[in-house]
């Protein structure tokens, strides 16, 4: 019996150390939203040209450029600060033209936000009444994969997983691993 309560004991006691360890941690999700989006004639295919060196602006191939911005939201919905962030695309590079970097030293803190602006141009090719139309989220980046390395104060690491093909809304991860 005296071994069972000394058992007992020592769990309860190193309970909350493994809590704090393992589970008391910062909780991140990414939301990604398009801000604006517009597209304007970029050029005109050679192949359109006629003849006489004129060009047929209702049977000529143009090229029409796209752009996007979009804002890429992280929050921590937790009471804890996140510690090292880092983002990271899948196949290890952005899809996105240009992307405002994340300050990996500046903590996340408790309730708080950041906000990176990133930027998308694709090129199409058409005639003017087949011209597309632009769309709410670009084909391209349907297959957005996102994820988001960050410790708590005890540099334990978490993960958080994004993809937008699936479902808009995050997916978390539980991760950890301890490091010294």
């Amino acid at each position: 019996m005296s071994m069972l309560s000394i058992i007992v004991s020592v769990a309860i006691a190193i309970t909350p150390f493994f809590y704090r360890l393992f589970y008391k941690r910062p909780i991140l999700s990414i939301e990604v939203i398009k801000d604006t989006a517009n597209s304007s004639q970029f050029g005109i295919i050679d192949d359109s040209r006629l003849s006489d060196g004129s060009i047929d602006g209702n049977n000529a191939t143009f090229i029409y450029k796209y752009e996007y911005s979009f804002r890429i939201i992280i929050r921590n919905n937790s009471d804890n600060n996140a510690y090292f962030t880092s983002i990271s695309f899948q196949d290890g590079m952005p899809i996105f033209n240009q992307i405002d970097k994340l300050n990996e030293l500046e903590p996340i803190l408790a309730h708080s936000h950041v906000v990176l602006k990133a930027y998308y141009i694709c090129y199409k090719q058409s005639k003017p009444i087949e011209r597309p139309e632009i769309e709410e989220f670009p084909q391209e980046l349907n297959q957005l994969e996102i994820t988001l390395r960050y410790k708590n104060g005890n540099r334990v690491e978490f993960t958080t997983n994004y993809k937008h093909s699936n479902n808009p809304k995050n997916k978390f991860k539980p991760k950890f691993k301890f490091i010294n």
